[in-house]
């Protein structure tokens, strides 16, 4: 495939990777972003206290990457908030240290962003990573799919290394918050982008994402907490004062989204209790997967089954 013809001259990319104690994998990182058919023009590194060898690590990018070290804050909300207030490019682009870009990410990124003004952000499909090669691109790039406040509130679909931002859309929306909302700090932000700008997804798998073990999307209770701290929030600015059945939509997907890490962290009887929840608060199909009712039952089955058959099996 040849690449894709690109025009906007005028974008200026500043890539911001927060990092904890990730020295094995940050390098994979910065290489991802140095490898990008497209320049970046500025590369930080916001090292949130790490007690490894990332500093060491990162040697062999010295004039390639600015490394910036800080006490730790317990999230990398305030990392990734310390190099967008040093950026200064006019696009700004989260990477993670554990996972990596695709080569041509930005180009058909910074494409879109050219030929949509509109679009304050966007983010793209993923693909696990490590792989020992990375996805093909197809001839024909496909549709957008834009991503409303209403839906964003349901389910998050917007991966945060794959985003990308105008600084503008930035200052209206404002930062990520740093005190709170550990693992979930993307989502308030992008809903905040919503509520300001559009915010849309490109479904090409241009993100390689790392499933890491006790990553903070694993940790159930505290997902489940941040998921309710956020629902409140758009209560009380009155957006969902008035609606009754998307609020309950959206709660139902809290503990959905609760019920699967409880189960992979191997509390049965959590992620039932959750299923259940679930089920009381919307026991409708959601409009996007007509399958959502049946695939909470089945996973209550499911997930019932295997505890009691996995506790026949040791007895």
């Amino acid at each position: 495939m040849s690449r894709m013809p690109f025009n906007s001259q005028s974008a200026t990319v500043s890539a911001i990777i927060p990092t904890y104690n990730c020295a094995k994998t940050v390098t994979e990182a910065i290489k991802s972003i140095l490898a990008q058919t497209v320049a970046v023009f500025e590369i930080f590194v916001i090292d949130d206290g790490s007690t490894d060898n990332t500093k060491e690590a990162l040697v062999p990018f010295v004039g390639k990457v600015n490394y910036i070290y800080q006490e730790n804050s317990g999230g990398p909300g305030r990392g990734r908030n310390e190099g967008i207030r040093r950026a200064r490019g006019n696009i700004i682009a989260f990477l993670d240290a554990d996972d990596v870009w695709h080569p041509w990410k930005l180009e058909f990124q910074l494409r879109v962003l050219a030929d949509h003004p509109e679009i304050g952000a966007l983010g793209t499909q993923t693909f696990a990573w490590p792989s020992p090669i990375v996805p093909q691109m197809p001839k024909v790039v496909p549709n957008l799919v834009f991503c409303p406040l209403k839906e964003l509130l349901v389910r998050n679909i917007i991966a945060t290394s794959s985003v990308v931002v105008r600084r503008e859309t930035l200052q209206r929306a404002g930062e990520f918050v740093e005190d709170r909302l550990f693992g979930s700090e993307d989502l308030d932000l992008w809903l905040r982008i919503a509520d300001v700008s559009v915010i849309a997804l490109l479904p090409l798998p241009l993100m390689g994402y790392r499933d890491m073990v006790g990553s903070l999307s694993k940790r159930a209770l505290r997902m489940r907490g941040n998921g309710f701290e956020i629902v409140e929030k758009w209560v009380k600015n009155g957006y969902l004062k008035r609606r009754f059945f998307l609020r309950n939509k959206a709660l139902a997907h809290v503990y959905f989204a609760s019920a699967l890490a409880q189960n992979s962290e191997g509390n049965w009887a959590g992620a039932c209790r959750d299923l259940l929840y679930s089920l009381f608060r919307y026991p409708f199909p959601y409009l996007r997967d007509k399958r959502f009712l049946f695939a909470r039952l089945g996973r209550l089955v499911l997930y019932t089954y295997s505890h009691f058959f996995r506790k026949g099996q040791r007895s």
